[in-house]
């Protein structure tokens, strides 16, 4: 069976106008089994436009011979994209497209085709730029990765204000919440590890295989009058931080654990807190919580 999302999108439109087909007869239309149909129906109500409670599709499937679609919430017309967002995704396609590694170039050139055969967009009417640094890192890190060799960067930690020589060794490039990260091995955490792409400062290949063992330049992390600070985050969150600070993790889902970290002041801590979109969020100790809550409240009153 082709993709199941873009049978699905096609499924809820058809099923929203042909109310009351059978299994059979929409198995049929689409060309694949009842089986396909019926999984394709239980993905569908468990991940609807709306997981707030209340906002999921409705669908009536228990009887083969009849499915019904009580709510579509949105989801009973063909997509169509207007030209104002094709541009929009034909731009971010561009950008993609100058990343080398993270993304199939293929894949991405025969969409971006199609896409601009569809809107009548020139070839040339957009161009991006990804900032030069950026590119030549990334260019780095994908040559390492290709070769299968180590590599030294300049890293510049946000978490400590503080600039980090790492070896490591660069295994995907990958990108999360508009960000482009190199996933590595990193000889100095001895641990798999986030880096930013935008946060390396310098990046040169190392005449050595991965996995060679390296004693890096030391970087440890003074801390003084360090403060226990008990976070939750989501795992891309968790691993910005310096991982000298972290002092345990506990995962509480694929995508969500619990941190602690030792911090040398809570205004900053709190100030990443603040700016992390409601991707960390503070769970110990009581005085870092009340300063989050307090500076909410200011926020409010001065946008009311």
């Amino acid at each position: 069976m082709q993709n199941k999302l873009a049978v699905l999108v096609e499924l809820m439109p058809w099923l929203s106008i042909n109310q009351g087909a059978s299994l059979k007869e929409t198995a049929q239309a689409f060309e694949v089994s009842e089986k396909n149909i019926l999984e394709l129906l239980q993905l569908a109500v468990l991940t609807g436009p709306g997981q707030g409670g209340g906002e999921l599709v409705d669908i009536d499937f228990e009887d083969a011979e009849s499915l019904f679609i009580a709510d579509a919430k949105g989801l009973d017309r063909p997509i169509r994209l207007s030209a104002e967002t094709a541009t929009t995704v034909i731009g971010g396609l561009h950008y993609l497209m100058q990343l080398p590694g993270l993304v199939n170039t293929k894949d991405v050139q025969s969409l971006l085709a199609k896409l601009q055969n569809s809107f009548n967009v020139p070839e040339d009417i957009i161009e991006l730029k990804v900032r030069d640094q950026v590119k030549h890192i990334t260019e780095k890190l994908s040559e390492a990765i290709t070769k299968k060799c180590g590599a030294q960067i300049e890293y510049f930690s946000a978490t400590t204000d503080k600039v980090t020589v790492r070896i490591i060794d660069a295994k995907s490039l990958v990108m999360a919440n508009d960000v482009t990260y190199v996933s590595a091995w990193c000889h100095t955490a001895l641990d798999n590890r986030l880096f930013r792409l935008d946060r390396i400062l310098n990046c040169e290949i190392l005449n050595q295989p991965q996995g060679v063992t390296v004693q890096p330049e030391s970087n440890l992390l003074e801390v003084p009058k360090s403060i226990s600070v008990q976070l939750r985050c989501d795992v891309i969150a968790g691993a910005e931080f310096d991982q000298k600070m972290v002092v345990s993790r506990k995962h509480l889902s694929q995508d969500l654990i619990e941190i602690e970290v030792l911090v040398h002041n809570l205004n900053w801590i709190a100030r990443e807190i603040l700016g992390s979109n409601g991707r960390i969020s503070a769970l110990d100790p009581p005085e870092l919580v009340k300063l989050i809550e307090d500076r909410i409240s200011i926020w409010q009153e001065l946008n009311s």
